[in-house]
């Protein structure tokens, strides 16, 4: 389990007391960027666990000395649903291998009573014939996440370390026989490990009948450097995305830049040089980032996980709407964003770079 994440909430604490000397009273007051609970308007990523079954080079989630495996006990799962009321969507998307969660047939059960939409990324290892039964038996399950970053077996051997790409092809076939509800999708990082072979994953997803890739850059820290895996140059990024959306547009499977992707200059170039019919997917620029008012994550140790920035995770005092979707993290956040002081740990995100530019 990682430790040491680059940013805190005592950052946002300095910056906060860095601006309040422009801001009016009610401005400065972190109890006007409370929201209120809404049903249904809301979404939470849960870490069920921190173990894996695969030792990858590159994981956000690692750390040199820090083996510790946790489990997210059924019953705390049970107290924060109970204290949040009604989501859109929960999102079994962070940390470890999801399917190795013990009881996931029972977080799947009370996370259905809690949110219209379920979703999983797993690295498809385990997803054998009756673990594809238990996940195609969730009606509310909508998204599985496929956790893939080549279709060349060598390369994948490499990112994925103790995985098989002859596994997970088997794996994702046998699934999408008995998948009548739910929307597959692989998920790529880019690093200089993969680069050279991103363009095979249409093909190989177009196989399997999967009809969308997202693909997210690589955020350098402690593990992945150790292990000299490094994100790519603006330019070798644009030439093998281009190559991507040419081999994914012959196979008529779509391509999504999630908003940890690249710089915008990437982004608009890649935009120029695709046909406007094929309908690459890039996330809209807006005039802020709204994933504060909207999102937030518990990891498997029951901390919160205050959005997709690198901020270490923080103790929730108690499991209810106001405990987590108004902690002081996301208060702060919220206030910052709105008065355009944009915190450091937020600026690889597209989204936030938008709202410091704004």
């Amino acid at each position: 389990m990682r430790t040491i994440f680059p940013f805190s909430i005592r950052d946002l604490e300095e910056l906060n007391g860095s601006i309040d000397e422009t801001l009016s009273a009610e401005e400065r007051d972190l109890s006007n960027y409370k929201i209120a609970y809404l049903p249904g308007a809301y979404s939470l990523g849960i870490g069920l666990t921190s173990r894996c079954n695969l030792n990858c080079p590159f994981c956000y989630y690692r750390e040199r000395g820090h083996n510790t495996v946790s489990m997210l006990p059924i019953a705390r799962l049970r107290d924060i649903l109970t204290g949040l009321g009604q989501l859109r969507l929960i999102s079994f998307s962070l940390e470890g291998e999801a399917l190795l969660y013990p009881g996931l047939k029972d977080a799947l059960d009370l996370a259905s009573e809690h949110a219209e939409i379920l979703q999983i990324t797993t690295n498809g290892q385990l997803l054998d014939d009756g673990m594809a039964d238990l996940l195609c038996g969730t009606p509310k399950l909508r998204s599985l996440i496929l956790s893939i970053d080549s279709a060349d077996p060598g390369a994948y051997a490499a990112m994925r370390r103790g995985g098989k790409l002859s596994t997970l092809e088997r794996n994702i076939r046998n699934f999408q026989k008995r998948n009548t509800h739910i929307f597959t999708e692989l998920y790529a990082i880019v690093t200089d490990r993969n680069i050279d072979t991103l363009h095979t994953l249409p093909e190989f997803a177009a196989s399997l009948g999967i009809k969308l890739i997202s693909f997210g850059k690589l955020r350098e820290h402690g593990w992945s450097r150790e292990h000299q895996i490094h994100g790519v140059t603006d330019r070798q990024m644009t030439d093998e995305m281009l190559r991507v959306i040419a081999e994914a547009q012959k196979e008529q499977v779509q391509v999504k830049l999630a908003p940890y992707f690249a710089d915008r200059t990437v982004v608009e170039e890649l935009r120029e040089k695709t046909d406007p019919s094929y309908g690459l997917f890039i996330p809209p620029d807006r005039n802020f980032c709204d994933m504060p008012w909207s999102f937030t994550a518990i990891l498997s140790d029951g901390r919160l996980f205050p959005c997709c920035g690198d901020f270490s995770p923080a103790e929730i005092e108690e499991c209810s709407f106001d405990g987590i979707f108004n902690h002081k993290y996301l208060l702060l956040l919220r206030k910052l964003i709105k008065h355009r002081a944009v915190p450091e740990g937020c600026l690889e995100c597209r989204n936030c770079r938008v709202s410091r530019s704004s």
